[in-house]
């Protein structure tokens, strides 16, 4: 099985397609490989150390037949791996279909789980890790701030290129506002579209 704990701050690489077969496995039937990886540069027992940003792109060869299984990742540990002691949020369930490749996801907690279970061995994912930490590891399009690598002021998104509020709502008209915390344009009455 791809089973491992990634605690490199090193960009790296981790897919489904060389799993094994787990010694407790049924040998009858067709064979599946189940892969958890869980991804923390940071010691797990020092509650004092800054969160980093992990990054995980899903490569465009992934062909997983999305009625049979899907790529699971979390933000944080999911209850089947630390049996509810930790916090954890589904960022996003990804198969072949529906969906447009390279995906990006980012776990802000400084630990991300990834989880897949293979049935046809023929099916399976790619994808890089990154992790994005301050102030020696923040990508040029993102800044240092309390710690954290974030997006400049007014910009989202994995490469911070998604304009947040674009035209700021037409607030200056007074058309709307700014909701920073969900990334858009709440009108006022009388107002609507993207931009107010």
């Amino acid at each position: 099985m791809a089973r491992g704990m990634l605690t490199s701050w090193e960009p790296q690489g981790l897919g489904s397609r060389l799993a094994e077969m787990s010694a407790w496995e049924s040998r009858q039937g067709p064979p599946s490989r189940e892969c958890l990886w869980i991804i923390s540069p940071h010691d797990l027992h020092n509650k004092t150390e800054v969160s980093s940003v992990i990054q995980l792109v899903i490569d465009p060869d992934i062909s997983v037949t999305c009625g049979d299984n899907s790529v699971y990742v979390y933000d944080g540990l999911p209850d089947f791996v630390s049996m509810g002691t930790h916090q954890s949020q589904v960022l996003g369930v990804f198969c072949t279909q529906d969906t447009i490749y390279p995906v990006t996801v980012e776990a802000r907690s400084g630990m991300m789980t990834v989880h897949y279970k293979q049935g046809d061995p023929l099916e399976g994912f790619n994808a890089s890790v990154t992790v994005l930490t301050c102030p020696d590891r923040c990508p040029r399009n993102r800044v240092c701030r309390q710690g954290a690598c974030v997006c400049p002021d007014g910009t989202t998104g994995p490469d911070c290129s998604d304009q947040l509020c674009s035209n700021n709502c037409t607030a200056d008209l007074k058309q709307g506002f700014c909701d920073k915390g969900y990334g858009r344009c709440l009108c006022t009455e009388g107002w609507g579209g993207p931009q107010c």
